[in-house]
């Protein structure tokens, strides 16, 4: 008899918490499957996508793909289990879900189902390990978009950088015998990508446009109405009607991040200061809906810099369009003058005193991903000699002074962790660092950051369960881990990333 939903969905929590993934495909797969017409429990589909994508098993991705076929699954989260497939390797069955609804070719009704739509896209493209998916997503994704695709050829490219900086040490990688062997193999599979590229040269460059507007996704476009950047969707609407009236600016460089504080933090800002600082007189754009810590990061990097704010359209002379892709910073060079700037004036700007040397960055003021005891925690750092700080609530010119100053920095993985790639000297990292399958590759980024900055980076591994936000650290075994990070080498003398 099949079990009510709820008692279902618990008994899949908990073998996802297990890592039984077999189990729970054999669990929850027939319910999925039922030929009753009813939809499945939604909070089952993106557990059996996990379950199924982990143990490769083929019945769990045959009642997907038939509840998709069916209708029985919901547009957001068929995408939802999409992704999540597509992360863990299987792409066809991706590709499949996607493909038994009319709205992925007619187009999403909503906003947020095209954003989801295109997530899973986005890895299919990127990720897929054969080249007849690959092309399958590629064209998926054109039809989605329009027809429309990023040009990147621009009128002339402004390329810096001469040399690049010998990279910091790996990370070290705590507690991998309590983590799952594919999620460890994931893991090391985002590493060995990583460390392959190092020695590839990658100068930060400015590509120049020459009479295009710009709206506030960040999409670039000719008056002829021909798109050079989509941001990997369609135009927005509103945004052609509104050439005619659009205003005008100069010389202006392109900083319309609606990503988050990370994104804004290390793909945008280290090319808006290098501009204005370049460029003197040089505009930036913001969004006019940008969040409060764009503009106050602005304030300390670039403070006699103009800003236009950007909406539906705005048509610019000359837009500049820096790289955001992470290995520029190897580079440094090209980006050291500008933050010694902005590390100087957030000095100036926040309050006098003491600071801690050894810091722990406290998510409390976090809704995703608790830490669930947190408190004890700090409680047992503050006994090793930590001060816990929320982030959060200081001033921008507060944090980065407050980063600045430490020596020592354990948190669990965060946002307030983006302070790392400006900081005026090497430092000890310890990132408590949830695992979650698919998630990997993003979570990665401040070992990325620490690696090409010369930190001493540890990840201290811990699980967390997939479905829930809510993880715990293992307070005992993180303690005993203070002493072989503490003696960590860091960069030689000489070597300092600023």
């Amino acid at each position: 008899p099949a079990r009510p939903a709820a008692t279902l969905l618990r008994e899949a929590e908990q073998l996802a918490r297990e890592g039984a993934w077999a189990a729970l495909c054999e669990r929850v797969a027939p319910h999925v499957a039922r030929l009753d017409g009813a939809a499945p429990e939604p909070r089952l589909v993106p557990l059996l996508a996990t379950a199924a994508a982990e143990a490769a098993h083929a019945p769990a991705l045959e009642a997907l793909i038939g509840a998709a076929f069916a209708g029985r699954l919901a547009y957001r989260g068929l995408c939802r289990a999409a992704y999540i497939l597509a992360l863990g390797g299987q792409c066809p069955a991706a590709l499949a879900l996607l493909l038994s609804q009319p709205a992925t070719l007619q187009g999403p009704a909503t906003p947020e189902e095209m954003g989801a739509l295109l997530n899973a896209l986005r890895v299919l493209v990127f990720h897929a390990p054969d080249r007849v998916t690959r092309a399958a997503a590629t064209a998926l994704r054109r039809q989605v978009t329009g027809g429309e695709n990023d040009r990147p050829d621009a009128t002339s490219t402004l390329a810096s950088g001469d040399s690049q900086r010998p990279p910091g040490p790996a990370p070290l990688l705590f507690n991998r015998a309590a983590i799952a062997a594919p999620l460890l193999e994931e893991l090391d599979k985002v590493h060995t990508a990583f460390e392959a590229a190092l020695p590839r040269r990658e100068p930060p460059r400015l590509r120049e446009y020459h009479d295009v507007f710009v709206n506030r996704l960040g999409q670039v476009w000719r008056p002829d109405g021909e798109v050079m950047i989509s941001m990997g969707r369609p135009l927005m609407p509103g945004s052609r009607e509104a050439m005619a009236g659009a205003p005008r600016g100069a010389t202006a460089a392109l900083g319309t991040d609606g990503a988050g504080f990370f994104h804004w933090m290390v793909e945008w800002l280290p090319g808006l200061i290098w501009a204005a600082g370049a460029l003197p007189g040089t505009a930036l754009l913001l969004r006019d809906d940008a969040p409060g810590y764009q503009g106050a990061s602005l304030d300390l990097a670039a403070p006699g810099a103009p800003r236009l704010a950007v909406g539906a359209a705005l048509r610019v002379e000359r837009l500049l369009v820096t790289s955001r892709h992470m290995p520029r910073f190897r580079y440094w060079d090209v980006y050291a003058p500008g933050y010694a700037r902005f590390l100087a004036e957030a000095e100036r700007r926040a309050a006098p005193g003491p600071r801690p040397r050894r810091l722990y960055i406290s998510r409390g003021d976090a809704s995703r991903r608790p830490l669930r005891n947190e408190a004890a925690l700090i409680a047992a750092l503050e006994a090793e000699g930590f001060t816990s700080l929320e982030l959060g609530p200081l001033g921008m010119a507060e944090q980065i002074a407050t980063v600045a100053a430490a020596e020592e920095i354990v948190a669990p993985h965060g946002a307030g962790l983006a302070h790392l790639l400006g900081l005026p000297r090497p430092v000890r990292v310890l990132e408590i660092f949830p695992m979650l399958s698919g998630h990997m590759s993003l979570r990665y980024n401040f070992a990325r950051i620490a690696r090409l900055r010369g930190h001493a980076h540890a990840l201290r591994l811990e699980p967390q369960p997939p479905g829930r936000q809510e993880w715990e650290v293992d307070i005992q075994a993180l303690l005993a881990d203070l002493a072989p990070w503490r003696a960590t080498p860091l960069a030689p003398p000489g070597q300092d990333p600023a």
